[in-house]
């Protein structure tokens, strides 16, 4: 086995049975160390230390398999689709959420030229004509740019993934700008025009008006797939857009980013997504502060909100499955006109 460890830790985490084989390793051993969970088979003969494989997050044993994909079928192949997604760091897992997920069962590539498609040995091969221009290094692993990837999953995959897949591009950008000290300069509106003009490149797809869709509801301000799930209510349902991450003044020049709100009525909406009660640690794991504490915060910072005479709601993931968002649309409604009633005391 220390044979093997070194094997794979020089190849980057993975290595062939072929390789193994040359180490006096034959395949029916190669076996025997999988069934006695000491090696993990990523795809027909390609393997990785198991005790080193179950450290690794979602992301990055995704990543290890599609760098070994591209690795194994030669210059011109780059990761592609959902693959690509991971690699530029989009997405951190399956994003599995009740109308679907991205797919990482297989490694996504895609091939300058273009080639057929085909599903083989956990290999997802697309037919995409790529051109030379489409293909990034990013860590040494060929790959197609971030917003082609991002075009490619909007077209194949439902439509609350794409709204998510689009929302993280456009955050990553606004992100850049922002590190560049230029995020005054950052312009939704013109990053939604080029993505647009990325799908009008692939051609007409069947996946095309769910892209587009997608596009319409992202926003670069969500901070998590639950506030894009809240954005793809408000728009299946016909329910005016909220502004995301809004600031309001409260008194003592103080602030407060508020998930949603509605400035016409007064209404803020918060998300109550996973963590808003959990204790806040340091990176060393010291707590810096409690949950109690979290929530107290939050509970005068809300009282300072109302004192200004809006009218605040929460929601939940509850509120966001599927079979809940017409009922959900329907309360914000209500809660729009109850913030009208108030505001014009």
């Amino acid at each position: 086995m220390e044979a093997l460890l070194r094997l794979a830790r020089h190849h980057g985490g993975s290595f062939t049975a072929r390789a193994a084989n040359d180490l006096g390793y034959r395949s029916r051993e190669l076996g025997e160390l999988v069934e006695a969970d000491l090696l993990v088979r990523l795809r027909r003969g390609v393997y990785a230390i198991a005790a080193e494989h179950r450290t690794l997050s979602v992301r990055d044993a995704h990543v290890l398999a599609t760098r070994d994909a591209v690795e194994r079928l030669g210059a011109g192949h780059a990761a592609s689709h959902d693959s690509a997604l991971l690699v530029h760091r989009l997405a951190n897992d399956g994003l599995d959420l009740p109308e679907g997920r991205l797919d990482l069962d297989v490694s996504h590539v895609s091939r300058v030229g273009g080639t057929t498609s085909r599903r083989r040995n956990r290999i997802q091969t697309h037919r995409d004509a790529l051109e030379a221009g489409d293909v990034v290094d990013r860590d040494g692993l060929a790959t197609v740019r971030a917003d082609l990837a991002v075009a490619q999953v909007m077209t194949c995959r439902p439509l609350a993934v794409g709204a998510v897949v689009a929302s993280s591009w456009l955050a990553s950008c606004r992100s850049d700008a922002r590190r560049r000290g230029m995020v005054e300069a950052f312009d939704e509106p013109a990053h939604k025009a080029e993505l647009t003009a990325v799908l009008d490149g692939l051609g007409r797809r069947p996946g095309g008006r769910t892209a587009r869709s997608a596009l319409e509801i992202a926003d670069a301000r969500c901070d998590s797939v639950g506030e894009v799930l809240v954005l793809l209510t408000c728009w299946l349902h016909a329910v005016p857009r909220p502004e995301t991450q809004y600031w309001i003044a409260l008194p003592d020049d103080r602030w407060a980013e508020v998930d949603f709100c509605w400035p016409d009525v007064r209404l803020v909406l918060e998300f109550d997504g996973k963590g808003k009660d959990e204790d806040e640690r340091a990176p060393d794991g010291r707590i810096v502060r409690s949950g109690k504490q979290k929530l107290w915060a939050e509970k005068r910072r809300e009282d300072d909100i109302r004192g200004l005479r809006y009218h605040v709601v929460r929601i939940t993931w509850a509120d966001l499955l599927p079979h809940n968002r017409e009922r959900t649309a329907a309360r914000i409604m209500r809660e729009r006109e109850v913030a009208a009633r108030l505001y014009r005391r």
